[in-house]
């Protein structure tokens, strides 16, 4: 290491303003933490608390981040978590940590991993293409919203092919999750039945609210999300520290008035799916077209979600946490081991998606 990529020193008051400020959001405005914290365990998070508090003070500060993480751990959801604010990351502080943890690591190389946390990468957007004549291929990486408009225009697009052909598989594997919303085009696909929603209730509290307000501010091309969301708010808003429900009923049916001939069958690829993707995939089990597919369970977190941030006081971290928590809890929850496929891919499987093609036109194949 050259000199001019010396450490740098601790931030002892930042540093404790940011641990205190992770304690107190999470107690105040996580829909789980009722959930996980209890009689039980309740000393276990209180010494774990005083034990990382005591260190925090004189930790550098990508060290401090690995103390945070250590804490929020304890609460097993990983839609609770803390990452570094890319603006604060510096070649300095790189370094130091390299460094630190005994990486062996040039300047260059320094450098480069600089670059790419400062431009990211470019995410894998959703993909139609057809594998045979029996059977198509849609590749949903994840339901953002930046994305509903292409996953809407693919299936226009593709309109008349879905409409004649058998077999589709439908690959979420990793989905990252979004908004319920952009998976609704697909479920005409599907339906076969009613389909039963189990709600959600939120966790009410002054940042849950006036984070949500000013998204609601920001998305003027949903205006009728934004009534939604507005309303849920004044609820919040007689019942701070408390939870409501997010709609009036706890549980509702969607029907249809048709049943589509095509696609016939419907595999999906469900390995790490995740948030909305593990939505999707409880809404889409209950056709009797679709067959969940997978070397392993969906990622488990769904149970406490609705997620929102906030920039720790000195601007280095951001800190996410679920808002609301599912209804179907306690007796039927996802998290932490997730959904099960219907069919398991054997684990030396080094093409599930043929896995899935093979096993879908083999069955029609087979007499009705």
């Amino acid at each position: 290491m050259t000199s001019s990529l010396s450490a740098p020193p601790a931030e002892p008051e930042a540093n404790l303003a940011d641990f205190d400020f992770v304690v107190e959001k999470v107690t105040a405005n996580y829909a789980g933490y009722e959930n996980k914290v209890t009689d039980g365990n309740r000393q276990e998070l209180a010494a774990l608390t005083s034990e990382l508090r005591a260190k925090a003070e004189l930790t550098p500060y990508l060290e401090l981040l690995g103390m945070l993480q250590r804490w929020l751990s304890f609460f097993r959801d990983r839609h609770l978590r803390i990452n570094v604010n890319q603006a604060t990351v510096t070649e300095e502080r790189v370094a130091d940590f390299a460094k630190r943890m005994g990486m062996p690591i040039t300047k260059d190389e320094i450098s480069r991993i600089f670059s790419r946390m400062q431009t990211g990468v470019t995410r894998e957007q959703p993909a139609l293409r057809r594998l045979s004549p029996a059977t198509l291929l849609i590749r949903i990486p994840d339901f953002h919203r930046q994305h509903a408009a292409l996953l809407k225009s693919l299936l226009e697009t593709h309109a008349s092919e879905l409409d004649s052909t058998p077999n589709l598989i439908i690959d979420v594997r990793r989905n990252a999750g979004g908004s319920d919303r952009v998976y609704k085009p697909l479920i005409p696909l599907l339906y076969t039945h009613p389909i039963y929603t189990i709600g959600v209730e939120l966790r009410a509290s002054a940042d849950n609210i006036a984070l949500r307000q000013a998204f609601a501010a920001s998305i003027k091309d949903d205006p009728d999300l934004a009534a939604e969301i507005e309303e849920q708010n004044r609820r919040m808003a007689d019942n701070i520290s408390g939870y409501v429900p997010a709609h009036l009923k706890p549980l509702w049916v969607s029907r249809r008035d048709t049943v589509r001939a095509f696609p016939k069958h419907v595999a999906i690829l469900i390995d790490g799916a995740a948030s909305s993707g593990e939505q999707f995939l409880l809404e889409a089990r209950q056709s009797r077209k679709v067959t969940l597919f997978g070397q392993r369970n969906s990622a488990g977190m769904l149970d406490f979600a609705n997620v929102n941030s906030m920039d720790s006081p000195s601007g280095r971290f951001t800190l996410w946490w679920g808002t609301s928590r599912s209804l179907r809890l306690p007796d039927d929850p996802v998290d932490p081991d997730g959904i099960p496929p219907d069919v398991r891919i054997p684990d030396d499987t080094k093409d599930p998606v043929k896995f899935a093609q093979r096993w879908l036109e083999r069955r029609a194949k087979l007499p009705a």
